[in-house]
């Protein structure tokens, strides 16, 4: 096979039309545009692979989901004191 073959079938150049695509190979056939997609016969979301985390991800166990949980409230709890405090040095007094 060739070089521009394997291009084509990893992803770097659209399938159909040849064109590069500007974006890293995914490892399957891509296509620049819809059009090039229909032309093949398919439709672009036939090409997305699954995530690969979510395909063999467990579920969380009680445990986890609670450390998670308090994990989260702290930084949202970060962020709120850091937006507060950019916004009072922003302020103007009068």
């Amino acid at each position: 096979m060739g070089e521009y073959a394997e291009m084509m079938l990893d992803g770097t150049c659209c399938e159909a039309c040849g064109c590069y695509l500007d974006r890293e190979p995914q490892g399957f056939p891509g296509y620049c545009s819809k059009e090039c997609a229909a032309d093949r016969g398919v439709q672009l979301q036939d090409f997305v692979p699954q995530s690969r985390t979510r395909r063999n991800k467990k579920p969380l166990t009680d445990a986890q989901r609670a450390r998670r949980k308090r994990k989260n409230k702290a930084k949202n709890a970060k962020r709120k004191a850091k937006a507060l405090a950019a916004v009072a040095a922003a302020q103007v007094p009068l």
